[in-house]
């Protein structure tokens, strides 16, 4: 047996080896970089303020927001506000200096064609942070919410420590008031749009309760149609509190009250749009089923 022809064999093996070694790992390398750079997470806050309520909060609160973002992170923040609003000098002054916020005009009294408008005007590739002006979020929260926000998992809400949103009935669920967003369910909001029903007054009252608001119900609705398994989770175990309470005027009990008596309603209305052959009771149950409380 010629033993220098097999050393021989072996080493130039062994080269080959090593050479093909090296230049998978210099591919994997450049693959990865690439992959963190197309993978990097984009985001977008969604603000809907206006009124002299929040003219003396909004710059201070968006600077906090840019703040509370992780920095590995591409972030915009959009407030959405009337035209000629009177928060709108605060802006003008914040917008020269910070070129990651966008003022973006529609009409707040309508729930629909305000979240359309900022759904529009969002990076389709972007996730969605949606806040009301006031809440108090930590920059781990929105960490955590990220990871999260991954696999079915469509939005990542908490429960507003003195809202009452505990994930127990409609009405009760995650709220915009704060809220991560899938990009996918973004671009569904600009495919479809929101259910113009959601506007304050379009279908009048129930009872003393004016109709409107809730639109987060539709949204996920409309999700679990096109993804049934679809998944919704609600923080209850590390809440964001808000140090503002905005909005139609009434007492807070008020406001959560008619929260559930227009989440019932929009339930049932949902369910008759759907055209689904399932008892209203199990449609429900089902469509409750997809927000998981943590």
């Amino acid at each position: 047996m010629n033993h220098k022809l097999i050393w021989e064999a072996v080493v130039l093996i062994g080269n080959f080896i090593l050479r093909f070694i090296m230049l998978l790992s210099s591919v994997c390398i450049g693959t990865g970089a690439n992959a963190v750079q197309e993978d990097a997470t984009k985001l977008t806050v969604w603000i809907r303020a206006g009124g002299n309520a929040v003219k003396s909060e909004i710059s201070s609160f968006v600077r906090q927001v840019l703040e509370k973002i992780p920095q590995n992170i591409t972030s915009q923040i959009l407030v959405c506000t009337n035209e000629g609003d009177t928060i709108l000098e605060e802006l003008d002054t914040l917008t020269k200096v910070e070129n990651r916020v966008k003022v973006i005009f529609s009409h707040l009294s309508s729930f629909s064609t305000s979240l359309s408008v900022l759904a529009k005007n969002t990076d389709p590739e972007s996730n969605v942070l949606s806040l009301s002006v006031g809440v108090n979020i930590r920059q781990d929260q929105i960490e955590t919410g990220l990871s999260h926000l991954r696999g079915r998992v469509r939005v990542y809400g908490w429960t507003v420590s003195d809202h009452g949103n505990d994930g127990s009935v409609p009405g009760k669920g995650w709220y915009n008031t704060a809220t991560l967003i899938d990009k996918i369910i973004v671009r569904q909001m600009v495919e479809e749009g929101v259910p113009n029903w959601v506007d304050n007054g379009v279908l009048g009252m129930i009872g003393q309760h004016t109709i409107g608001g809730n639109e987060e119900i539709p949204i996920m609705v409309k999700a679990l149609q096109r993804e049934p398994k679809a998944k919704f989770i609600l923080n209850v175990g590390d809440p964001v509190s808000s140090s503002l309470r905005l909005g139609t005027g009434i007492s807070f009990q008020e406001k959560l009250e008619r929260k559930v008596v227009v989440g019932q309603h929009y339930m049932q209305k949902l369910h008759r749009e759907c055209g689904t052959s399932d008892e209203f009771e199990s449609w429900q149950k089902f469509i409750w089923k997809s927000i998981r409380v943590i």
